[in-house]
């Protein structure tokens, strides 16, 4: 696929995402720091990072990768609650 026709279908799942009043993206800021989600750079832009609390919210590209570190270098610890930064 050439790279316009990717942006173009970038844009067009976009608009999708957009007009859906349940997308995760109207979720709101990140639940872990209060930042936009995914980031600052591209609020609103995707998704996110899916928690590893309850692989059900959506929070910050940042938080996400704390949450992954976390876990992985503190093995059956459990996460700290949503308003707590994972690698405190």
């Amino acid at each position: 696929m050439t790279t316009d026709r990717v942006q173009d279908r970038l844009d067009t799942v976009a608009l999708k995402a957009s007009s859906d009043p349940t997308s995760p993206k109207f979720a709101g800021p990140c639940p872990r720091c209060g930042g936009p989600v995914p980031n600052a750079d591209r609020p609103g832009a995707y998704p996110g990072a899916l928690s590893r609390l309850d692989n059900a919210t959506y929070i910050c590209s940042a938080c996400g990768t704390e949450e992954a570190l976390f876990n992985y270098f503190r093995r059956g610890e459990p996460l700290p609650p949503f308003g707590e930064r994972a690698a405190a």
